[in-house]
């Protein structure tokens, strides 16, 4: 039987032969997956051997990362923020930049100086609502919206792994349609499909052939979904709420002038942690206060 040691150097050659950049931090992760062990645990033991059982399953989820199946789904989860999801296929795997849409939202909702429900439109995964709802008062409703039937089932189990089933509520439907009517919302948060067409072709395979394209490609200049999202939420908002939505880089001026041509003001773009304009932002007018 291989020792550990050789496994992880055979798993990291074999990963690096398919193109995969981190190809030894990524074997050590399925073969700690395997295991049932963390990387420090994993370093005590590699002159020990690999049981039998642990060599056929590292088998199998080493030739689905080979076939460029996202690690991610291989593991079952994603960090985000300071917490785990559960993900798979059907959903779209949270990604860190979209952190500081999470960042931007609790300023946000600080800055408006009231309370009020918050409302997460594309949830995917659930990861920003959730996020909410672990981090604002425990009496603001977090609601939370999907088109994807198969999204929202991921949604649900993030939920209930977290404990949040009594914090926020998801609803099956296109953006704001499966909402009550009249409801309106303190902040609203989207990281809305937004990739153009003629670029989602030319994704990587680990994102065109796994990931749902539902998630991601938005019509010839990707803004099908925030246009709708723009033109919709100043309804939605309460007085002085914010829109706060996830865009690319080079949408940066169209997103703006969106949020503007439906009367938001205090548009801007905001980096993400990598540097890149990746949060575009908008505050509804305030209402005049009524003179005493």
């Amino acid at each position: 039987m291989p020792t550990l040691r050789q496994t992880w150097d055979e798993t990291a050659a074999a990963l690096a032969a398919a193109g995969i950049d981190q190809a030894r931090s990524e074997a050590s992760w399925l073969l700690e997956h395997v295991l049932k062990t963390d990387r420090t645990r994993l370093l005590c033991r590699l002159e020990e051997a690999l049981p039998a059982d642990a060599a056929k399953e590292l088998d199998a989820r080493r030739r689905r990362r080979v076939a460029g199946e996202p690690l991610q789904y291989i593991l079952g989860t994603a960090p985000f923020c300071d917490f785990e999801l559960e993900t798979g296929p059907g959903v779209l795997i949270p990604r860190p930049e979209t952190e500081t849409l999470v960042e931007l939202a609790q300023a946000a909702y600080g800055a408006t100086g009231g309370a009020g429900p918050v409302l997460d439109l594309c949830t995917g995964s659930g990861a920003v609502a959730l996020a909410l709802a672990r981090s604002l008062p425990p009496e603001t409703p977090v609601y939370a919206t999907d088109l994807s039937a198969a999204a929202l089932t991921w949604a649900r189990r993030n939920r209930a792994r977290l404990g949040l089933e009594k914090r926020t509520i998801l609803l099956e439907g296109d953006l704001f349609a499966p909402l009550p009517p009249g409801l309106r919302f303190r902040v609203i948060t989207a990281n809305p499909p937004y990739i153009p067409a003629a670029e989602y072709a030319a994704l990587p395979p680990e994102v065109r052939e796994f990931e749902p394209k539902l998630a991601l490609e938005a019509g010839a200049d990707g803004l099908d979904v925030l246009r709708r999202i723009a033109e919709a939420a100043p309804a939605r908002l309460l007085s002085g709420g914010w829109l706060l939505c996830e865009i690319d880089s080079p949408q940066a001026a169209a997103v703006t002038a969106l949020f503007q041509e439906n009367g938001l003001e205090e548009a801007a773009v905001h980096p993400d942690r990598f540097g890149r304009a990746r949060i575009a932002t908008a505050r509804k007018p305030a209402s005049p206060t009524p003179a005493k």
